[in-house]
């Protein structure tokens, strides 16, 4: 049995990845997943007829990085280690499946156990350095293996035991067929958080000529909700939307289940993120639809879209603004683009990644 750790339960991108990992490996190997909280995705898991538990575990996140944030997370780490304990220590369980570096009790419980541990890293980690450092050291001294979601992220671990898997998840929905020629929707799909990039992504559209929005119908899609019941920086957004010459142009939705009738409103996708995504499912999502995809040049983004001429400089909004304001103009590139994303997605097959995941696991251990 492989018992699976993961940073929460909703149906954002590691969440949808989790999901698909089980989904790869739940035919071949028992499959425990153990979330710390409850949530859309522990209803998708059990319908997979996967066995999953709650055990309100702490994600060790930034309200954390500060003494007394710390003394709560050790406090809350060690009163709910217990229940993890137990279920580790089972004689049916072979292996131990860490999903983000945000989870930090599966170390602990390599170190007690002896299982063998896989860390499923799908972050890179810019600052604080002395997390990052703190955090590669875990996975260099307590797992047996990690799996980077990007070559972005296994260079920027720089471990031998790292190896790069791409995601892999299957389309979410039929392409639309065709486009009218002057009306244009762009859109980003992402929570309100500090670094996501909506600001950027107003900032940019707002720069655009205004003779695009006399020549062409735009409008402006933002779906996404917040962490938390954390509306910061929802409400910083709202209230520098309130003021934009754009404001008629834009809607702001909610997060959805249903994420396919938003793409099928896009013909572009942006992805303004102001620090290095490392493998964007959104992106993943928005090539299976079809959509053109733009955004800054950093993170995973970078081996995902191949023609790097409509990619921004990182956090430029000049930048963004000129390649939003190409795809909209050059109706010829994007009907290229939205072909070349079809063509793309292939490379990124849920069937690769699946394959891929399963030698991690198919290595001679004795397994129950």
């Amino acid at each position: 049995m492989i018992i699976f750790l993961h940073a929460g339960a909703e149906w954002y991108g590691a969440d949808k990845i989790l999901y698909q990992t089980v989904i790869a490996l739940k035919e071949e190997f028992r499959c425990h997943i153990i979330l710390p909280c409850h949530g859309l995705l522990e209803e998708k898991l059990k319908q997979l007829g996967v066995e999953v538990d709650v055990i309100a575990y702490p994600i060790l996140r930034r309200k954390y990085l500060s003494i007394n944030g710390a003394i709560s997370y050790l406090r809350s780490f060690f009163s709910s280690f217990g229940g993890l304990y137990r279920i580790a220590k089972n004689s049916s369980v072979f292996a131990i499946h860490t999903n983000t570096l945000a989870v930090t009790q599966g170390y602990l419980l390599k170190i007690l156990t002896g299982k063998y541990h896989l860390v499923h890293i799908h972050e890179i980690i810019v600052s604080p350095r002395l997390l990052y450092c703190f955090l590669r050291a875990l996975v260099f001294l307590f797992s047996d293996k990690g799996v980077a979601v990007s070559e972005a992220v296994r260079l920027h671990m720089n471990l031998r035991k790292v190896v790069r898997i791409y995601n892999g998840i299957p389309s979410i929905g039929i392409p639309r067929a065709a486009f009218h020629a002057r009306e244009v929707t762009v859109g980003m799909v992402g929570r309100f958080n500090g670094w996501k990039g909506q600001m950027d992504f107003l900032r940019a559209m707002e720069k655009l000529d205004k003779s695009l929005f006399l020549e062409n119908d735009i409008s402006m899609i933002l779906c996404g909700g917040v962490f938390e019941n954390d509306t910061q920086f929802y409400e910083k957004f709202m209230l520098a939307l309130s003021t934009s010459p754009i404001k008629e142009c834009v809607t702001v939705l909610p997060f959805t289940e249903n994420i396919y009738s938003v793409y099928n409103k896009l013909d572009i996708l942006v992805l303004p993120s102001t620090l290095p995504d490392p493998f964007p499912t959104v992106v993943l999502e928005a090539m299976s639809m079809g959509l053109a995809i733009t955004g800054y040049a950093h993170g995973g983004i970078l081996e995902m879209v191949k023609t790097s001429e409509i990619l921004a400089a990182p956090n430029d909004v000049d930048s963004l603004s000129r390649k939003i304001a190409r795809l909209i103009n050059d109706k010829t590139l994007l009907r290229e683009e939205k072909s070349n994303s079809l063509i793309r997605f292939c490379d990124f097959s849920v069937e690769a990644f699946s394959v891929e995941i399963r030698k991690c696991y198919n290595n001679g251990l004795v397994r129950n």
